[in-house]
C-alpha cells in the first residue's frame, strides 16, 4: 500500500509516522552482509597431512576475534622459535598483514602494503602471494586510492589467473570503480563476474554491483532487473547497504512502481536515519505527495528532512521545497480564512511553516549562500519576489539585478531579467506617458547599473532618446538613436529613427551633422515617409551656398511631402523668399497667398505679400492687405512702413487726400531703425511736395 492509500485520518498526527518507523525497526538487527569481502581473512595453507601447531590455532582464534595485538605476540613468539618452514612462511605473511606497533595512525595502511609487497616479491610462488596481492589492492580501495587498488587487482588477475582469489579481485576492482564513480567500468567488471561460471560464489555480488552501477548511471530498467535478481535470492544483501537500498528504491520509482519504491524509501530512512540518502528519500516522498495534492502531508516530510539534516544538503533542499510551496501558496493570494485553515492542518501534523513573505525572505537569505548552485539561484529569486510583494521596491530591484547578473542556470537569470524589466519599464512608461522628460532621464541615470544587466531594449532606448530630444540635449539624443540603429539595424522604426536624427541634429551649432543625417536618410529611403524633411534640410544647405534653383527644387519637395506641418510652412516661406530673390515675383506671390490664407499666418507674411503686390502694380489689393495689417496690433516700425506703403498705394490709385493724410502721419512717427526712418521720411516728403505744388501725381 502506497502513501496515498493511507486513510485521510492517518495523516493528522505523528502517530502514523511512528507506526511506519516501527515497521522497519526489526530489519536493523538483520546481519548486513552486503557484498562479500573481496579478500578473505588470513588462513593457513598446508597439506592435509601436516599438523598445525597449537599456537597457530590460537593465532587463528585471535585473528577471528580481531585481537591483533595478541595475534602479533603469538606470531612473533612462534617465529622466534621456528624461523623456517611452511608455517613460518605463513606466519610472516600474517604478521605483515597485521597493523604494526609503530605504523602511522593515518597512513598505517601504507606500511602494511609495503610489508606485504616485500614478502610477496621475495616469495612470488608462495601460496600466500595471491592473498597478499589481493589485500594490497583492498587496503588501497578502503583508503580511497582507487587507481592503485585497481592496479593491484589487475596484477593479481594477470599473474595468478588460476587462483581462487581472482573472483574476489574482480569484485574488489568493481567496487573500487563504483566508489570512484566510474560506473561504466564497474558495470563491465561486475558483468564479467556474473557471466563466469567458475566465479559462481561471487555471482550475487556481481549482480548487486551491476544493479548499483546501472542505478548510479541512471540506467533504471537495467538496474531494476538486477535488483530483482538479488532480491529473489538474497534480499538482505540489498538492505545491508544504504547505496543499494536507496538505489533499488530509485529504480522502482523510475520504472513506475511507486508503491514499492515508497516502501523502500521509508526503509532507507528507518535503516540509515543519519545517511543523507535518508534525507533524499524523505524529500522524494514529499515531492510525490505534493504532486498528488497532499500539500500538508508533503510539508511534513519536507519538514522532517529539514530538521534531521539541518545545515546539510538534504535539509537545505527540503527547506527549499517548503519555501517553493509557500511562494506558490502566497502567489494565489489566499484569504485570511484559507491561511488560518492551513495553519490548523499543519498544527495537527505537529509542524509550523510560516505562510508569509517575511518567512520566505528569512529562508531565502540563508539559502542564497548554500553550496548547491541550483538552490542559490532560486533563493535569490524568492528574495526578490518577497521584497516585491512587500512593496520594498528598491530591495526588489537590487535582488532581481543581483540574480540577473550572476546565475548558475540561465532560466533563473531570464526570470530575474523579465521581472526586473517589468518593474523598471513600468516606471519608465509612466514618466513617458506623462511626458515627464527630466524625471525619466533622472530615473534611468539613477538605475543605470540595473539597466545594464538587461538585454538591450529598443523601446527603452527610443524613450530615452526622445526624452533627451525633448529637453534639447541633441548630442545625448543622437547617441541613443545611434545605439538603437547599431543594436537593431533592421528595426521596423529604422526609417523614423534616421528621420529623428536629422531633425535633432538641426539643434547643433554645426549644420553639417544634420546634412549628413539627411543625406544618409535619402540614400537609405529615397521614397521614404520623411523625404520631405530631408529635402528641407538639403534645401537649407543650397540656400546657404546661394544655389537658389537647387534650393527651390528641394523646398518644393519639402512643401509637398514633409510630414511636419511646421516644416511645410517654413519650406513654403523659404521658397517664396527664394522666388522673390531671383525675381520670380508671381511664384513668390502665389506662395505668400498660401501663407496668409493659413489660420496662423504671420503679420510679416501679410506685409511681404502686400509689398510684392505693390511692386507688381496691384495697388488696390496691396492697399486692402496693408489696411488689414493696420487693423491688427503691430509694432510701431511695421505700422509706419505699412502706413507709408498704403499712402503710396492711394497715391498710385489717385486718392490724393487719403495719400496726403497717411504720408503726413508717417512724418511724425519715430522709427527705431535710423536708416529706414531716413528713407521713409525722404520719400514721404517728396510725395507731399509734389501734391502741395499742385503737380498731381509724381
Amino acid at each position: 500500500m502506497g502513501v496515498s492509500d493511507y486513510p485521510k485520518q492517518a495523516f493528522v498526527s505523528r502517530r502514523w509516522w511512528a507506526g511506519i518507523m516501527l515497521w522497519g525497526i526489526w530489519l536493523v538487527s538483520i546481519a548486513r552482509t552486503g557484498y562479500a569481502a573481496p579478500c578473505p581473512d588470513f588462513t593457513w595453507q598446508h597439506p592435509p597431512e601436516m599438523r598445525q601447531p597449537d599456537v597457530l590455532h590460537e593465532v587463528q582464534k585471535a585473528l577471528a576475534a580481531r585481537e591483533s595485538e595478541r595475534a602479533r605476540r603469538l606470531l612473533s613468539t612462534y617465529l622466534d622459535q621456528v624461523p623456517e618452514g611452511l608455517f613460518a612462511e605463513g606466519a610472516r605473511f600474517a604478521l605483515a598483514w597485521l597493523p604494526g606497533q609503530h605504523d602511522d595512525r593515518e597512513n598505517g595502511f601504507l606500511a602494511v602494503i609495503d610489508r606485504l609487497e616485500q614478502l610477496r616479491k621475495l616469495k612470488p610462488h608462495s601460496p600466500y602471494a595471491p592473498w597478499a596481492l589481493c589485500w594490497e589492492g583492498e587496503l588501497y580501495r578502503q583508503a580511497g586510492w582507487h587507481v592503485e587498488a585497481n592496479a593491484m587487482f589487475q596484477e593479481l588477475v594477470e599473474t595468478y589467473p588460476a587462483s581462487p582469489l581472482v573472483g574476489g579481485a574482480l569484485l574488489g576492482a568493481g567496487l573500487s570503480y563504483l566508489d570512484n564513480q566510474q560506473y561504466l567500468e564497474a558495470a563491465l567488471v561486475f558483468r564479467r563476474i556474473v557471466e563466469e561460471p567458475r566465479w559462481a560464489a561471487y555471482h550475487l555480488e556481481g549482480a548487486l554491483g551491476l544493479a548499483d552501477a546501472t542505478a548510479l548511471s541512471g540506467a533504471w530498467p537495467q538496474a531494476h532487473y538486477w535488483y530483482q535478481v538479488v532480491e529473489a535470492e538474497a534480499p538482505h544483501m540489498i538492505r545491508a547497504s544504504v547505496r543499494s537500498t536507496y538505489g533499488a528504491a530509485l529504480a522502482e520509482w523510475h520504472v513506475g512502481d511507486r508503491r514499492r519504491s515508497i516502501r523502500r524509501l521509508l526503509l532507507t530512512v528507518n535503516l540509515y536515519p543519519r545517511d543523507e540518502r535518508a534525507g533524499d528519500a524523505l524529500n522524494r516522498i514529499g515531492s510525490y505527495l505534493l504532486a498528488q495534492g497532499h500539500e500538508a502531508l508533503s510539508l511534513w516530510f519536507f519538514h522532517e528532512a529539514a530538521v534531521r539534516f539541518d545545515r546539510r544538503a538534504p535539509g537545505r533542499r527540503a527547506q527549499a521545497a517548503i519555501t517553493r510551496w509557500v511562494v506558490s501558496f502566497l502567489s494565489r493570494r489566499p484569504s485570511e480564512d484559507e491561511r488560518n485553515r492551513f495553519y490548523d492542518r499543519l498544527d495537527q501534523l505537529g509542524i509550523y511553516v510560516p505562510l508569509n513573505w517575511d518567512g520566505v525572505i528569512e529562508t531565502a537569505l540563508v539559502l542564497k549562500n548554500a553550496p548547491e548552485p541550483e538552490l542559490v539561484d532560486e533563493a535569490k529569486l524568492w528574495l526578490a519576489q518577497g521584497y516585491e510583494a512587500l512593496d520594498d521596491w528598491s530591495a526588489a530591484v537590487a535582488a532581481y539585478a543581483a540574480l540577473a547578473s550572476s546565475f548558475h542556470e540561465p532560466r533563473w537569470g531570464k526570470v530575474a531579467q523579465t521581472r526586473l524589466k517589468h518593474i523598471l519599464m513600468t516606471q519608465v512608461r509612466a514618466y513617458y506617458a506623462r511626458q515627464a522628460w527630466p524625471e525619466l532621464i533622472a530615473f534611468h541615470h539613477a538605475h543605470r547599473t540595473e539597466f545594464l544587466v538587461l538585454p538591450p531594449d529598443r523601446e527603452l532606448m527610443l524613450m530615452i532618446a526622445e526624452a533627451y530630444q525633448q529637453v534639447h540635449l541633441p548630442e545625448r539624443a543622437l547617441a541613443w538613436y545611434s545605439e538603437v540603429l547599431r543594436e537593431y539595424p533592421h528595426h521596423a522604426m529604422a526609417e523614423e529613427i534616421m528621420a529623428r536624427q536629422m531633425l535633432v541634429a538641426l539643434e547643433l551649432p554645426d549644420r553639417q551633422r544634420a546634412l549628413a543625417y539627411a543625406t544618409a536618410y535619402r540614400e537609405a529611403f529615397p521614397h521614404g515617409q520623411w523625404r520631405g524633411e530631408a529635402a528641407w534640410i538639403l534645401g537649407l544647405k543650397a540656400l546657404d551656398e546661394h544655389q537658389v534653383s537647387s534650393a527651390i527644387d528641394e523646398l518644393t519637395t519639402a512643401v509637398q511631402h514633409a510630414r511636419d506641418r511646421a516644416i511645410r510652412v517654413r519650406a513654403l516661406r523659404q521658397r517664396a523668399s527664394a522666388y522673390r530673390a531671383i525675381g520670380q515675383l508671381e511664384q513668390a506671390i502665389q506662395d505668400y497667398r498660401q501663407l496668409v490664407d493659413m489660420p496662423d499666418s504671420s503679420i510679416d507674411d501679410q506685409v511681404v505679400l502686400a509689398d510684392l503686390l505693390y511692386e507688381q502694380g496691384a495697388f488696390a489689393e496691396a492697399a486692402r492687405r496693408y489696411t488689414n495689417v493696420l487693423d491688427d496690433r503691430v509694432s510701431p516700425d511695421v505700422a509706419v512702413w505699412v502706413q507709408f506703403r498704403l499712402g503710396l498705394c492711394h497715391q498710385e490709385m489717385g486718392n490724393r487726400s487719403r495719400a496726403i493724410d497717411l504720408l503726413k502721419r508717417v512724418l511724425v512717427e519715430n522709427i527705431e531703425d535710423p536708416d529706414l526712418e531716413k528713407i521713409i521720411h525722404r520719400t514721404a516728403r517728396a510725395a507731399l511736395n509734389v501734391y502741395q505744388s499742385g503737380m498731381g501725381n509724381p
